[in-house]
């Protein structure tokens, strides 16, 4: 029987869609017959032109005021209070339950930091499915992406775990990867 894995993204910069594409590239050429892939920005099926809105201002932030992005990133990167605030997706909740009661991923991949949160809040803690989330930061990982209830953390290098490990992520949950690129470019 085949693996069934749902890879979940978001168009907040190029690097979370390119991760999961790699992902979900890399599983079509390392096991073509033993892993049935899915890939959706959830936040862009959910959220449209809002989502357009936001995403288009969270791009010219980082490249027209970077100070001002910085000071968004050190908040983000201090809150506590993840679960409270991912209690507010509630239209994001409405379009992943159905996908995961339609599609019962054994796997779910995450290259954005809120989705291993929001599935945590819909299945439980005791969900079926592992949670692996892809950290797209390097060396300066912002804290959104640790302080969720995964099972792995998938990071670009051994920098990169370090980091994990020094804020008090079991280093059994870490493993370096490198950055998940198209197999392209190793051919």
């Amino acid at each position: 029987m085949n693996k069934r894995i749902l890879i979940l993204t978001a168009g907040f910069g190029e690097g979370h869609n390119s991760a999961a594409r790699g992902v979900r590239d890399g599983l079509a050429r390392l096991a073509p017959n033993q892993a049935d892939v899915e890939l959706r920005d959830l936040f862009a099926e959910a959220y449209g032109p809002i989502n357009e809105f936001v995403r288009r201002s969270y791009l010219a932030l980082v490249n027209s005021a970077p100070r001002t992005w910085g000071i968004v990133y050190r908040w983000l990167d201090r809150k506590t209070d993840y679960d409270t605030e991912f209690r507010r997706f509630a239209r994001l909740k409405s379009h992943l339950a159905p996908l995961l009661e339609r599609f019962h991923p054994s796997i779910v991949v995450c290259s954005f930091p809120a989705y291993a949160n929001v599935l945590q809040e819909i299945l439980g803690s005791k969900r079926s499915c592992k949670c692996v989330v892809v950290v797209t930061d390097s060396i300066t990982i912002n804290a959104t992406w640790y302080r969720s209830p995964a099972d792995y953390f998938l990071v670009a290098n051994e920098q990169s775990a370090s980091v994990l490990r020094a804020v008090g992520v079991a280093p059994e949950k870490i493993k370096v990867f490198g950055f998940p690129v198209s197999p392209k470019f190793a051919d």
